[in-house]
């Protein structure tokens, strides 16, 4: 099973959760079950207030923007070789 995805309450209108799902998707490479990643999409973090550390999870709190610019650079990288 793949890491588990939990997104915010999509208050920004840039976000396109479908979107920034399949980056993930791509760009993960931990395939453990146990890790949650927390997609926040703007600077309030909602999800690091309502989701606490877990000892049986590893939780990763990002920005939607940090892995559209992820993906970007990839893009980059790919169109440079």
């Amino acid at each position: 099973m793949v890491a588990q995805i939990k997104y915010c309450g999509n208050c920004n209108p840039e976000v396109d959760p479908k979107r920034i799902k399949k980056i993930l998707q791509k760009i993960t490479f931990d395939k453990d079950e146990n890790l949650l990643i927390c997609v926040n999409g703007c600077s309030r973090m909602c999800l690091a207030k309502k989701i606490k550390p877990d000892h049986i999870k590893k939780v990763i709190h990002m920005f939607s923007k940090e892995i559209m610019k992820i993906e970007a650079v990839k893009e980059e990288i790919n169109e440079s070789l």
